[in-house]
């Protein structure tokens, strides 16, 4: 096997030589955000995906799912599950969050039932966050318009940078 070996300066070090920040060893201490995961998502591989990166970004996760996947959510990070057949869902959801450092909401089912849910749930708790959906909203307003988010597009405008 071949391979090209770069001499390292005397004097240089490694991180000075390639100009990469050493990783810090500070915990990041967690500023009590709280994120909505909405949906039978968050019993789902989309819903349990973003309960788990919330999660590991020290937001606090507020999430729904049917009863029997209460357990599976909170073992992924979901620090409160309300079951979202439940009648006072949209009211209890609202309640949790109104004095929370909300930064937004992720609608991980995106059907007309969530989205509805969803746009009742910002309405209740009067504050601007962004929402974003695994689809496309049909009838946004001023006041609850989800952006529909995809993986892919890590390589378009204007993060192409990061997919570079």
């Amino acid at each position: 096997m071949s391979g090209v070996a770069l001499p390292l300066p005397a004097g240089l070090k490694q991180k000075d030589y390639l100009n990469l920040p050493l990783p810090s060893l500070t915990k990041v201490e967690p500023v009590g955000q709280v994120i909505l995961i909405w949906g039978v998502g968050g019993a789902s591989s989309v819903g349990a995906t973003a309960i788990q990166l919330a999660s590991a970004s020290e937001l606090k996760v507020i999430t729904t799912a049917s009863l029997p996947n209460h357990a599976l959510v909170k073992a992924l990070g979901a620090d409160l599950v309300f079951d979202y057949k439940s009648p006072t869902v949209v009211d209890d959801i609202a309640t949790a969050i109104e004095d929370a450092v909300f930064v937004g909401a992720y609608d991980a089912i995106a059907g007309s039932g969530s989205f509805e849910a969803v746009a009742a749930i910002m309405a209740k708790i009067n504050k601007f966050a962004p929402v974003a959906s695994v689809l496309p909203y049909d009838k946004p307003t001023e006041q609850f318009a989800p952006k529909f988010i995809l993986a892919y597009d890590i390589i378009k405008e204007p993060h192409r940078f990061i997919g570079d």
